[in-house]
């Protein structure tokens, strides 16, 4: 996959995950983003084997969700976050 085909929004999420593991409320306050863009970043993550949460990526409870970025996600991160 290359950093193109990820939205704008997700390669935001994948640099500030890149740095370490954090909840959704920290996300959002980093980001900048709107929940509403913030669920679809992290859903595209997840279904691009990017990411994995703890909680539920819904609009309405994305804060309390804790995210992270997997092992073999780990290095593509480090690239796009650079």
């Amino acid at each position: 996959m290359a950093a193109a085909d990820l939205s704008q929004e997700a390669l935001i999420v994948l640099k500030l995950l890149g740095e370490k593991a954090m909840d959704g409320y920290t996300i959002l306050s980093k980001s900048g983003l709107s929940r509403v863009d913030l669920s679809a970043a992290l859903k595209e993550l997840k279904a691009n084997s990017m990411i994995d949460a703890s909680g539920d990526l819904g609009e309405d409870r994305i804060g309390e969700a804790y995210l992270w970025v997997l092992p073999s996600a780990k290095r593509y991160a480090d690239y796009v976050a650079s």
